[in-house]
């Protein structure tokens, strides 16, 4: 159940559906009163959920600053290439936790890499942060006048 909860939509949206229809440029884009644009909430959800990854299974796990690190510089992505490679890696990283969830030798509920990060608490975390930005890449989708 928190592998098809993990890897889909349950109660909203999926990434894919919401970010169906951003071109590099529009995802660049600005609008009045919103704090980041598609970019920077794509780009961000990526790095969070690597870190998240990291932080479970690497033993030498190097903690990152915040909010320095996990906000991307630029309002959007350089080219097209950088857009599709932020998407990809976003889309391996569900695989390899989905992977993780559906393996018998897995303990959902054992830390690892000596953390206090299960893989339960791993999964449950990046759904949740992921949940919260995909609503704002929806209600940025509307008020650039891009179907959701």
């Amino acid at each position: 159940m928190v592998k098809k909860l993990f890897e889909g939509s349950q109660a909203h949206l999926d990434f894919d559906a919401v970010v169906r229809g951003f071109t590099p440029d529009l995802a660049g884009r600005r609008v009045e009163g919103l704090p980041h644009t598609a970019w920077q909430l794509v780009w961000h959800i990526w790095f969070t959920q690597k870190d998240i990854i990291d932080f479970h299974v690497n033993r030498d796990y190097r903690e990152y600053q915040w909010p320095r690190d996990y906000w991307p510089k630029t309002d959007g992505p350089s080219d097209e290439a950088e857009w599709r490679r932020v998407l990809a890696g976003y889309r391996d990283d569900v695989r390899r936790v989905a992977a993780m969830l559906a393996d018998p030798s897995e303990d959902l509920l054992a830390p690892k890499a000596a953390k206090k990060a299960s893989l339960l608490r791993v999964a449950l975390l990046s759904m949740d942060h992921a949940a919260y930005h995909v609503g704002q890449l929806v209600d940025l989708k509307r008020l650039l006048g891009v179907e959701v």
